[in-house]
């Protein structure tokens, strides 16, 4: 049997939540991924606001409704090729006039890759499963809410918002190439219909998702070795005692409550 047990009900762990949820700080991740027509290279970095803890037994903790505030930065490389055909024009000739051969050697042209620098800041709310987790990390005892599954990340304004810019941003990407005159209004919508509300939708998904998979939400910390009594006079020693075990669970006492367990000793 436990030496300590302590309790938080619902009301408890949301009046905590705030401080864990700054503890966590500003979270980055980068990384790079293809889907027709491009390549995106991408940082992107968030933190963590409000929401509402809900505990289910044994060992379940719902996150509803919680704001991640992110910023990207994406790097989007398309081939030109892959929207507009290439040129290629056969010889002509020879054609002998008069005295004069006339030959006209093939046209060949490829057209380049273009590269679109985006930044986009916005929000999304999550929900999201929580476990309970306990550990010793140095001198300290933690209990966290570690996320397991996400069962909610909307970003659907999010998208509609990046494929305007994307749409934007082809026109001055494309000053400058030769022979693209003709072809920039059919490149615009060649581009922003290939990579569509779908594609911008999934690739959020996969930046943001890393961001919230596996972060931990401290609700608990205490030293392993503390003071368990308070000096009372001059000659009196203080009183330490150890936290050799530390557990949590969420259990049904009447109402679902987040148990904390321990073990001391002297």
């Amino acid at each position: 049997m436990p030496d300590i047990t302590a309790v938080l009900d619902e009301y408890a762990v949301n009046q905590v939540l705030p401080a864990a949820q700054a503890a966590v700080g500003t979270l980055t991740h980068s990384g790079s991924m293809y889907f027709f027509p491009c390549n995106y290279t991408y940082t992107v970095s968030g933190s963590f606001s409000g929401g509402t803890a809900y505990l289910t037994p044994p060992n379940k903790v719902q996150l509803a409704g919680f704001t991640l505030h992110y910023s990207l930065y994406l790097l989007i490389s398309l081939d030109l090729s892959d929207i507009i055909p290439d040129i290629h024009i056969p010889p002509l000739g020879p054609y002998n006039i008069g005295f004069f051969t006339i030959y006209i050697p093939p046209i060949n042209f490829n057209w380049p890759t273009i590269t679109l620098p985006l930044s986009y800041s916005d929000t999304a709310t999550v929900t999201t499963d929580c476990t309970l987790s306990t550990s010793l990390a140095g001198p300290d005892w933690h209990v966290d809410l570690v996320v397991q599954s996400i069962s909610q990340l909307n970003v659907n304004q999010a998208a509609a918002a990046i494929l305007l810019l994307i749409g934007a941003a082809v026109g001055p990407a494309l000053v400058g190439i030769p022979l693209i005159g003709p072809f920039v209004g059919a490149a615009i919508l060649g581009i922003t219909t290939a990579i569509g509300i779908g594609g911008v939708l999934n690739l959020l998904n996969l930046m943001l998702t890393p961001l919230v998979a596996g972060a931990a939400f401290r609700i608990y910390n205490q030293p392993q070795h503390f003071p368990l009594m308070a000096v009372a006079g001059p000659n009196d020693p203080t009183v330490y005692m150890d936290l050799d075990l530390v557990t949590a669970s969420v259990v049904n006492l009447g109402e679902p409550e987040l148990v904390i367990y321990a073990d001391v000793s002297p």
